[in-house]
């Protein structure tokens, strides 16, 4: 049993590698990267690399939540009294709460985009005859793209510094 709670570890840990990597990589390359493009090239590689990477971390979430349901049997966390009492229990709690909010942050964030997008486009392309992709400057979408992967990216931190505060 042991040898599987160490290779679910490792799972869980390069998953959780991989999702905090992809949002590295987005905010660090590819966004600021994007941000000197025309407007008109944006949208079309955007919507690839999010395609590609959303299907990834997807799977990487999938490996995530299974390995992290072995560790919790593993540790004896679905014992409420390891879970509640035990310091080990009451750090695991308090990890699940940037868990949660990565979670929520990826299941929400298109359609969060999407609206903040859309907003864009009614208040400044209505009754305008010029394309509105060819304007320049900063954009609503790009401010809400951008604290979206700050607020996930300092969640994930966050719960790597709590999980690594576990294995202690």
């Amino acid at each position: 049993m042991y040898k599987l709670h160490t290779i679910a570890v490792w799972l869980h840990i390069i998953s959780a590698i991989y999702w905090l990597g992809a949002i590295l990589f987005i905010l660090t390359a590819l966004a600021p990267v994007l941000r000197t493009q025309p407007s008109i090239v944006v949208p079309p590689i955007m919507d690839g690399v999010h395609k590609r990477v959303r299907r990834n971390v997807f799977a990487a979430i999938i490996v995530f939540v299974v390995t992290g349901i072995f560790n919790m049997y593993y540790r004896g966390l679905f014992d409420t009294s390891v879970l509640l009492k035990s310091s080990y229990g009451r750090i695991f709690l308090l990890k699940m709460f940037p868990v949660a909010i990565m979670f929520i942050l990826y299941f929400s964030a298109p359609a969060l985009m999407k609206r903040f997008s859309s907003q864009k486009d009614e208040e400044n392309c209505a009754g305008e005859s010029a394309c509105c992709e060819m304007e320049e400057g900063p954009k609503p979408g790009n401010k809400v793209f951008a604290i979206l992967h700050v607020i996930a990216l300092v969640s994930g931190l966050l719960a790597v510094f709590l999980g690594v505060t576990l294995r202690g």
